[in-house]
């Protein structure tokens, strides 16, 4: 079935067209559902939010992870792709990016995406901790000079916690969109 006003494709038991909400052909009168509209808005708002939250891994992700005050030798700072785990937390930075484009622009259903960004964001989330307490380890352990945590690994932090909470929040749009009947149409 075809929708006379916007020509896009409609499951054959459909009461209205899922891209602009006209009723579909063949169907007696009833009570239009909300504009496809407004759900498209509130994805592409979870989409740029979410790649907001990937920005601020990336931006964690050059700066320092570790500062090194020594006595003689001044200041040093390490930053995370220096460190290492930076440079993984800025690829899950762009992974998560893409896949947060792809959840915006493409049509279908985005529940694996949206789980796939939560892990993602959960795991940058945990990269971050670890280097946290492991920098605070060997603070301990370092004589003659003082070892601190970086502004670098407090952003990659907010940043992952950022990309789980907007995957989660996809999630949560995808169960509404089933509790109110329309799964898989636009999602």
């Amino acid at each position: 079935m075809i929708c006379s006003t916007c020509r896009t494709n409609l499951p054959e038991a459909s009461a209205f067209c899922h891209n602009c909400g006209a009723q579909a052909p063949g169907v007696g009168l009833a009570t239009a559902p909300e504009p496809a509209t407004s759900t498209a808005v509130d994805k592409r708002v979870y989409a740029a939010i979410g790649v907001g939250a990937a920005v601020l891994v990336v931006v964690g992700s050059i700066l320092p992870w570790v500062k090194v005050s020594v006595f003689f030798l001044g200041d040093q700072t390490i930053s995370g792709v220096q460190a290492g785990d930076g440079a993984m937390t800025l690829l899950l930075a762009f992974v998560s990016a893409g896949l947060w484009a792809y959840y915006a622009l493409s049509r279908g259903r985005g529940v694996g995406r949206c789980i796939a960004i939560t892990l993602i964001g959960a795991l940058i989330a945990v990269i971050a901790i670890a280097d946290m307490i492991n920098v605070q380890r060997v603070a301990k352990e370092v004589f003659l000079a003082e070892v601190r945590v970086g502004e670098g690994l407090y952003v990659a932090l907010v940043g992952g916690m950022g990309v789980g909470l907007t995957g989660v929040l996809g999630l949560f749009r995808h169960a509404q969109n089933v509790s109110l009947g329309r799964a898989g149409q636009e999602e």
